[in-house]
């Protein structure tokens, strides 16, 4: 473990930063380490969540790995990641990522829209029963009835409504958070999403620019 920073222990949700090596690398020489970048909090199991909400996408696609990893450097290079600086944290930029990714469909010309007008109702993405999968899965208006009863190939579907499983907020007091999105439970299921939503014929950089 080296620079540890504890500059946001005073922070609204107090946290350590510093760096490890990556087990990758961990056979080479000092010189040649590669280090990850690690955030610590303690007693704020909201985080955990956020974080499993995140590994959840990421072991969808590769697509939503690389392309946080890339706006998670661009932001940090111009030093707007910062929330004491009035910025969005890394975590805000990568849910944005989610939103235009869960809200994109393709277009057949290796080009993304929008899945419903940017005019339209924004529920109107929940009231079609039929329409061409988004580059990546809602996980939390997913049906789960559509990964593990309909048929394989069968349109994607949401939820009329979002589940709600309510957790306390572990720093402000009185508030209350739903905390339910899908999260696989069986191998199979995990199998199917990555399969419908691969992303491989997806061009990063036309994400990127269209982001």
């Amino acid at each position: 473990m080296i620079d540890v920073d504890t500059s946001r222990l005073s922070a609204r949700i107090p946290i350590i930063m510093y760096r490890c090596p990556s087990p990758l690398t961990t056979n080479l020489g000092d010189e040649e380490h590669e280090y990850v970048e690690c955030d610590l909090s303690m007693h704020n199991p909201l985080a955990v969540l956020n974080t499993s909400l995140l590994r959840t996408y990421a072991e969808i696609t590769p697509v939503t790995r690389v392309l946080s990893s890339i706006i998670k450097r661009w932001a940090k290079a111009r030093d707007i990641n910062n929330p004491a600086r009035h910025t969005l944290s890394s975590y805000g930029y990568i849910i944005m990522l989610l939103h235009f990714l869960t809200y994109h469909k393709r277009t057949g010309n290796g080009l993304v829209s929008p899945v419903a007008p940017p005019e339209g109702n924004p529920n109107h993405r929940h009231q079609s029963a039929q329409r061409p999968n988004p580059i990546l899965p809602n996980v939390q208006w997913m049906d789960p009835a559509w990964l593990s009863q309909a048929p394989r190939g069968a349109p994607y579907r949401e939820l009329l409504s979002i589940p709600r499983l309510i957790a306390k907020h572990p720093r402000e007091e009185g508030k209350r958070v739903n905390t339910h999105f899908y999260k696989p439970s069986n191998p199979n299921d995990a199998a199917v999403l990555q399969m419908t939503f691969a992303g491989q014929d997806l061009s990063l950089a036309i994400l990127l620019v269209s982001f």
